[in-house]
């Protein structure tokens, strides 16, 4: 048996779906796949990931952080760096990855714990060049190898009856950005809180407008789809 451990980093978006399908259905090395919480995805995604474990017969590992995101947006005291002891982290950015960093890399490096030999397993497509640049070599990217582009991503997916509640097919874009919004518009006290460390309520509003096509990238929904 070998010692190395095969991770599937799944974040239940198409691409990391469609990766997870075909690395079964190749017969490669799958020891675990995880799904790591972040608190804010929409209902569709947690009913798809149950979907995906039952469809294919494996649990599917579910990681969460202690604390919310609506902590760490707007509560949390910063501990290092220019704003020292201001609260909150303000809304996360393709430049500002505290969402990425804090629910996502921290939470899987604490879960593998001293595991050594660990490949990790990510969906990154075909035409994401840009993404696949300069990765460790425990990184692997199998749509990228593969040449799958993410339309062809999501076509796997529809092929193999996920469709995330036909959110996606029966929705323009436009339609999970006011969804988003309707999300954000549940944390309690945002506007106060960013209005101290940002200047003014209509400059967050437009921080999170500007930082949607973000979230919903992370979730998966990337393009015209």
């Amino acid at each position: 048996m070998s010692d190395i451990k095969h991770v599937v980093q799944f974040s239940g978006g198409k691409d990391s779906t469609c990766m997870l399908l075909m690395m079964l259905e190749k017969g490669m090395p799958v020891d675990e796949i995880i799904f790591c919480d972040t608190g804010m995805e929409f209902p569709q995604m947690y009913e798809h990931i149950d979907k995906v474990e039952q469809y294919i017969g494996r649990k599917i590992t579910r990681l969460k952080a202690e604390n919310s995101f609506e902590f760490m947006l707007t509560e949390c005291s910063r501990v290092k760096g220019d704003f020292l002891n201001v609260k909150g982290y303000g809304w996360a950015s393709m430049k500002i990855r505290w969402c990425t960093q804090y629910f996502k890399i921290d939470r899987l490096r604490k879960h593998l714990g001293k595991t050594k030999d660990v490949v990790k397993y990510i969906g990154i497509a075909a035409d994401e060049p840009k993404r696949h640049m300069n990765i460790p070599a425990n990184i692997k990217h199998p749509l990228f190898d593969w040449g799958i582009t993410e339309k062809m991503a999501l076509s796997t997916c529809y092929n193999h009856g996920f469709t995330w509640g036909g959110v996606v097919r029966r929705f323009p874009p436009s339609f999970l950005l006011v969804l988003s919004v309707k999300i954000v518009k549940r944390i309690k006290g945002f506007i106060s809180q960013i209005s101290c460390t940002m200047g003014t309520a209509e400059r967050f509003r437009q921080s999170v407008l500007e930082s949607i096509p973000y979230r919903l990238q992370c979730a998966g929904f990337r393009g015209k789809v």
